[in-house]
């Protein structure tokens, strides 16, 4: 089972997902920083914008996505059934397919 960490900023205008590079190794404090920020339209209110993010992930990558962390924070950590890189590759796919042409 693979994780990955999320920064999630609810009440934007339209979805957005931006990559964010790895830290370098051996930075102190950036062990658990955000490989994936994501813009989502829900406000913050009663789970809908957790919700959201899970849907929108799941529908992404073709995995199951749980948020195993962060329900109340803007960081969240979430839990799939894949390696980092598969999601990662898979999320990446899904967002080429779902754009206009």
């Amino acid at each position: 089972m693979g994780q990955i960490t999320i920064h999630v900023v609810p009440g934007a205008r339209s979805p957005a997902l931006e990559f964010i590079p790895p830290p370098a190794t051996g930075r102190s404090g950036l062990a658990n920083a955000p490989l994936l920020k994501v813009r989502l339209p829900e406000r913050a209110e009663k789970g809908a914008a957790n919700a959201a993010l899970v849907r929108w992930l799941t529908d992404l990558s073709g995995f199951s996505v749980q948020i195993a962390r962060g329900h109340t924070s803007h960081r969240k950590t979430v839990v799939f059934v894949a390696t980092q890189d598969e999601f990662l590759s898979a999320v990446r796919s899904g967002l080429a397919k779902s754009r206009p042409r």
